[in-house]
């Protein structure tokens, strides 16, 4: 698993050991440039860390051709958030 966050690389990787999730996380990368279409572009993330599915709060922003799934946006501590469960269970 990676973390790539428009927060920055190192945002990410803070939010990674907080959270306790250092041993299920490969890499922390930074969503730091747009492609000509506008969207995030993957260019900074090691081509071995190159996700086979993005989960993102705001999906659209990604390139069209990779699969993706929409989850809401983490903005506080919520316990009744369930939405990474529900992808759990379709993968």
């Amino acid at each position: 698993m990676v973390l790539w966050s428009a927060g920055g690389a190192d945002y990410a990787a803070r939010h990674v050991i907080r959270h306790g999730l250092d041993g299920l996380v490969d890499a922390t990368y930074s969503k730091a440039e747009r492609d000509h279409l506008g969207c995030w572009s993957i260019t900074e993330i090691d081509r071995h860390h190159r996700p086979e599915l993005f989960i993102d709060d705001c999906p659209e922003e990604l390139r069209n051709d990779r699969p993706k799934a929409r989850v809401r946006p983490y903005l506080f501590h919520d316990p009744n958030d369930r939405g990474l469960h529900h992808l759990f269970d379709r993968l």
